[in-house]
């Protein structure tokens, strides 16, 4: 039986685009065939009001992406996973995803989104010093929120590569309007969601399929 795949989406940074990686990834990784299984063990970010049983936006999302699931542990345990899923994606916050690190071990690697700002990397050496002492597989750093064109993104996507090499996804993501406005979903949508915002994850889910192989 096959091993679901785990990923922890983490860093050392709040509102820094770990909920939205965990969004639109698992999103795009089931739009290309894959069942995904988003588990949110944040407290009271968009996910869970985007994305609760009742409301509609989920139940019309879930007719179009039968492969998607999303668990809030607010609401309920992570069901036993028996390789029915083929990615388990875990949405974290700062303060508490060593304790997603505990539950899963060695069978989890590590997906870390870098604001492409001038403090992108504030704060983080404390983080990655504790990857570094619990001897955390590292899945990829993925460069986000990056202005096309600006001074400041080119040069942060390069002090990142020359700090962590090859461990940076080729690709990286884009500032979108649409990917920022997510999270209000009265104005939003689902065309606008999908083909607008979630898109902008689809070479990253390319990426982490190929290497899964």
């Amino acid at each position: 039986m096959k091993k679901s795949k785990k990923i922890l989406i983490a860093n050392g940074q709040r509102k820094s685009g770990k909920s939205t990686t965990a969004l639109n990834l698992s999103l795009c990784l089931s739009s290309l065939g894959k069942k995904v299984l988003l588990f949110d063990t944040t407290d009271g970010n968009f996910l869970k009001r985007l994305l609760k049983s009742e409301n509609k936006f989920n139940s019309t999302l879930n007719q179009i992406l039968p492969l998607f699931h999303y668990y809030s542990s607010l609401d309920q345990e992570l069901p036993e996973l028996s390789g029915d899923y083929d990615y388990l994606i875990i949405d974290s916050e700062i303060n508490n995803w060593t304790d997603s690190l505990e539950r899963f071990n060695d069978e989890l690697s590590m997906l870390i989104p870098i604001e492409s700002e001038f403090y992108g990397l504030n704060n983080q050496e404390i983080f990655f010093q504790s990857l570094v002492s619990k001897n955390v597989k590292i899945e990829g750093i993925l460069p986000v929120m990056v202005r096309s064109q600006s001074e400041v993104s080119t040069n942060m996507i390069k002090q990142i590569k020359g700090s962590f090499g090859n461990l940076v996804f080729d690709t990286y993501i884009v500032r979108n309007y649409y990917l920022a406005r997510q999270s209000d979903i009265i104005e939003f949508d689902l065309k606008l969601f999908t083909e607008k915002a979630a898109f902008t994850y689809l070479n990253v889910a390319n990426i982490l399929i190929e290497r899964n192989k």
